[in-house]
């Protein structure tokens, strides 16, 4: 009978253990989710490319060298238009004119524009120039340095500009013939200055 007692105590311990732990289990229950989220953007590239034609174009280091080709003087013509005869290869003289054409490309994810400055160093030969974009109306000659400002050039499109140099035959011959003797170097350089439009 004690064993009974106590298989039937064990019992009746056991099922208030059932109960006990359904009744707290069930105090406890309750709905849990979790949900996460996240967002990422891309920063808009940031480059253009540069080249005397739409074929040979190459990209612009703009981070480290910033460097560009800008040949002005390498087609030395007489003043009609034909190769010069008359003067020494690759030199100037009164009566020699000369252009460079160069391409800018926006390869960027965001629309610009650019400025265009030349610094003219060196002897300071009476040039008259000209410049023109994308084959429209060439500027006046004139002998102030040309420049370009706030030249559009959207996403994926390119913008050619033309540079003409003439230096005059018939003018100044004391100044002509001053810098001659002289034998001095001219120099013109090109600054492109690429800003984002907003």
């Amino acid at each position: 009978m004690k064993k009974n007692k106590i298989f039937t105590l064990g019992l009746v311990i056991t099922f208030v253990f059932v109960v006990s732990l359904t009744l707290v289990s069930g105090t406890f229950a309750k709905y849990t989710s979790t949900v996460t989220g996240n967002d990422s953007a891309s920063v808009a590239k940031w480059a253009f490319q540069y080249g005397t034609s739409e074929g040979t174009l190459s990209d612009v280091d703009l981070s480290s060298t910033k460097t560009i080709a800008f040949n002005l003087f390498d087609t030395i013509l007489d003043t009609n238009g034909d190769s010069e005869t008359d003067v020494a290869a690759n030199k100037i003289a009164p009566g020699t004119k000369g252009s460079f054409q160069f391409v800018v490309k926006n390869t960027s994810e965001v629309n610009a524009t650019f400025d265009l400055t030349l610094e003219v160093t060196g002897a300071q030969v009476p040039f008259e120039y000209t410049i023109q974009v994308d084959g429209g109306s060439a500027s006046e000659a004139s002998t102030t340095v040309p420049s370009l400002t706030n030249q559009t050039i959207d996403m994926n499109t390119s913008v050619t500009v033309t540079i003409t140099w003439e230096w005059p035959f018939a003018g100044n011959d004391t100044a002509d013939t001053t810098l001659g003797l002289a034998a001095s170097t001219v120099e013109v350089n090109a600054t492109i200055v690429f800003v984002q439009v907003d």
